[in-house]
């Protein structure tokens, strides 16, 4: 090439040299491009499967884990109707959707009934969940506490999936946590083999404090004190405890050792948690109540050998933390008459939870109730259902029956109370993982996940509408929503299709 001037090879060198940057420059953008497209669409799965350890985040179970629980595993692959599989019954049922699969004439009559029992208020420009008209109603918001319970006997979910929950309901208005471990809790001491093989650390129960503590939620422990302590009355070395020997469920209150191991009980729970303002001691369903010998040999009645128990109980945590306000479940003492109440120390100890989970409390509490409670008490909350209420081997969440039961609960709450002493301090959303410590497990906390979200907004928000419906779906990322299916319940209580669990507050 000694033949071109050296002028225009100069400049051929500079041409190429910047044809080849050129290059370079286009290539490195290329590369981070891609990386770019494949960091994003990583980011967008992780999102989906959020905080969850995807590896190996299984919720636990007695029985083994039942696969990776996502938080959107909720939601269907395809586009679907809120209800699938169904027809729009003519004539006199205009806007009924029958399912066709199980469809079950006799208990849809039933609950065809309840629904049309519930107060409908027509309001204008108020948008309904197509072939749902039934269960749209518009209220007003519902400013108190309103906690979701957490049932861990028999499935403990991983702690980044319960710090996932945290996130979720809190969210969708929840104010607190009511946390009831069973097994679940780490034991020490004395009571070790009390905690299953796959109960929390301490140092997760710190973790989980400390989560909701920055959500703002107040975390309430429940532990049973009296009636559904199957989980350490089964033990050889507490079979002495119990009342009836052949049952573990109800621990015996005549005798003077059991106040012992409550106590141990109550101490390990109250120093895993230093900053509780609430703790629920349980107290429901003592089924076998004044049964054993040391009971029957007594002159108290059944509801002093209760009112003495539960007392003690309270006491015992009162002296530990003076401001501490304990709570019981409600059922054992709503027939006790309001003088008798007043005569003993009971009603200054503790705050009474009444529970009801079919479709209308009012239906069987009555009117009366919310008056006793407010010359006694002073104070009451309110405990609806989510999951766990509608059958022991029941493995899908009946939304429809949950959305009722909330729906009224809240109706309970703003009118109730109004002309007389009561002050409502809440609500619970239960959702329960058992009937009780030797059942197995019914409706898995993914499964019950669009009740759950439903039923917080409508105390949120006061109604149930299609804006309540997307907004659930959005929080679980449910992007073509979720089912909502009208039930086939089998009744077995009181209340139109009702459910009356035998374990439903364990």
């Amino acid at each position: 090439m000694h033949w071109i001037p050296a002028k225009l090879l100069s400049r051929r060198k500079v041409f190429v040299l910047f044809w080849r940057f050129l290059q370079a420059v286009f290539v490195v953008f290329f590369f981070l491009a891609i990386v770019a497209v494949y960091l994003n669409v990583n980011q967008i799965n992780l999102k989906k499967t959020y905080r969850i350890d995807l590896k190996d985040e299984l919720a636990s179970s007695n029985g083994g884990g039942n696969g990776l629980m996502t938080p959107n595993c909720v939601c269907p692959d395809s586009k679907a109707a809120p209800f699938p599989n169904a027809v729009e019954k003519k004539g006199n049922d205009v806007g009924v959707v029958d399912l066709l699969d199980g469809f079950d004439n006799q208990a849809y009559g039933r609950f065809r009934s309840a629904i049309e029992k519930t107060e409908k208020t027509q309001v204008q420009g108020l948008a309904c969940v197509p072939g749902a008209e039934e269960l749209c109603f518009q209220s007003l918001p519902y400013f108190g506490r309103v906690i979701v319970h957490f049932d861990l006997k028999g499935a403990v979910p991983r702690v980044a999936y319960l710090e996932w929950l945290l996130h979720v309901v809190a969210r969708a208005g929840a104010t607190g946590i009511l946390v009831e471990y069973e097994d679940a809790f780490p034991y020490i001491g004395t009571l070790t083999n009390a905690s299953s093989k796959t109960a929390l650390t301490l140092s997760d129960i710190t973790r989980l404090q400390t989560a909701a503590h920055k959500l703002g939620l107040t975390y309430i422990p429940l532990i049973q004190t009296f009636g559904h302590m199957e989980f350490i009355l089964k033990l050889e070395e507490f079979v002495y405890l119990r009342e009836v020997k052949q049952y573990p469920q109800g621990i015996n209150p005549c005798d003077v050792r059991s106040m012992v191991l409550i106590e141990e009980m109550v101490d390990q729970i109250m120093d895993a948690h230093p900053n509780l303002q609430f703790i629920h001691i349980g107290c429901d369903e003592v089924y076998h109540l004044g049964q054993g010998k040391e009971c029957a040999a007594t002159d108290l009645s059944r509801d002093q050998i209760f009112i003495n128990h539960v007392v003690n109980t309270a006491l015992y945590i009162r002296r530990k933390r003076p401001n501490i306000r304990v709570l019981i479940w409600d059922d054992m003492i709503r027939g006790f008459p309001d003088n008798y109440l007043n005569d003993t120390q009971l009603t200054r100890l503790v705050e009474p939870v009444v529970w009801w989970y079919a479709f209308n409390p009012r239906d069987y509490l009555g009117q009366d109730i919310w008056k006793r409670y407010g010359e006694t008490f002073g104070v009451a909350w309110g405990a609806s259902a989510f999951k766990g209420a509608t059958g022991p081997m029941r493995y899908w969440n009946n939304v429809t029956y949950h959305i009722l039961n909330n729906r009224h609960w809240l109706d309970v709450l703003h009118s109730e109370g109004k002309d007389s002493k009561l002050r409502f301090e809440g609500v619970f959303l239960t959702g329960w993982q058992r009937y009780d410590h030797f059942a197995g497990l019914c409706e898995l906390i993914p499964a019950a996940m669009p009740s759950l979200m439903i039923n917080l907004l409508i105390y949120k928000y006061g109604k149930f509408d299609s804006l309540v419906y997307k907004e659930a779906a959005k929080l679980l990322e449910c992007s073509s929503g979720f089912p909502i299916i009208f039930p086939t319940v089998s009744g077995r209580g009181q209340g139109a299709g009702s459910v009356q669990r035998g374990g439903e507050t364990g």
